[in-house]
């Protein structure tokens, strides 16, 4: 989603593509809920830091429905898991 957001909306106040990566990625190893993650909308625990929940925010709103088209198996598995999945304290 990230890939396909930086092919088409690069703006100057965009966080780079590469940095935004390893963010993301930093923050789904470290994520105490592991694999029974929820959707990230849902969980309790928000562990962005402000300015890259509004970028994943904007990536989300931009690549989301187009993910319908490109890979559809993987947006049914992730509103499945919103939907399934819950976080508890």
């Amino acid at each position: 989603m990230i890939a396909l957001y930086y092919q088409n909306q690069l703006t100057e106040q965009s966080i780079p593509e590469k940095r935004m990566q390893d963010y993301v990625y930093s923050r789904l190893v470290s994520c105490r809920f592991g694999e029974e993650k929820t959707t990230c909308k849902k969980c309790l625990v928000h562990c962005y830091q402000e300015k890259y929940q509004r970028q994943m925010k904007r990536i989300m709103r931009y690549s989301g429905p187009k993910r319908i088209v490109k890979h559809p198996l993987l947006c049914i598995q992730h509103r499945f898991r919103g939907l399934i999945r819950r976080v508890e304290a």
